[in-house]
């Protein structure tokens, strides 16, 4: 998996999903697995990736619980809180959620193949577009909550600035060293 290696210091514990299920920490260069079972298999293993894989899955799940929680606590305490309030965070919670789950994707499955690396880098990365505009909906919204021209206005730069950020983000060009 030559095409994973693109830091020059990490030069060990690459993960090795051989038939035999091992990894080794003396071949830098493992193998792609070719299976979605052995990428998922490998979670319950120590390699470079253990700790990004399970930060990740449990930061997205805990970023999905904790506003179902959070809200409906939310809802009695706060009754003059309006409907967009409550949507305002939902999209950030909503993008945490996502980059988190995008990212564990690819952390997950980047031993399978050449192509699900690429792809889950793209959407790794996707997931980091996406989690810089779904924080910045909130600070919009309750910072320029009594001027509604600078609310749209903020909120409008936001969304145009992740579309094109995103779709630079899902072009090949991007994963060359340079950027």
């Amino acid at each position: 998996m030559v095409y994973t290696r693109d830091h020059e210091y990490i030069l060990t514990n690459y993960r090795y999903a051989s038939r035999l299920r091992l990894y080794t920490v003396l071949n830098p260069y493992s193998q792609a697995s070719y299976s979605f079972q052995n990428s998922i298999e490998s979670i319950w293993r120590i390699h470079h990736e253990t700790i990004n894989i399970w930060t990740h899955l449990l930061g997205s799940i805990l970023y999905c619980l904790v506003p179902l929680y959070g809200y409906t606590e939310l809802r009695s305490r706060y009754n003059e809180a309006s409907e967009l309030d409550f949507a305002a965070l939902t999209i950030f919670f909503f993008g945490v959620t996502t980059c988190f789950a995008l990212s564990t994707f690819f952390h997950m499955f980047m031993n399978h193949s050449k192509e699900v690396w690429k792809l889950g880098n793209e959407l790794d990365h996707l997931g980091i577009v996406l989690v810089i505009w779904s924080s910045m909906v909130p600070s919009d919204y309750f910072g320029f909550y009594c001027s509604p021209d600078l609310q749209i206005l903020y909120c409008a730069i936001a969304k145009i600035s992740a579309l094109g950020c995103g779709i630079f983000t899902m072009k090949p060009q991007f994963r060359a060293p340079a950027y």
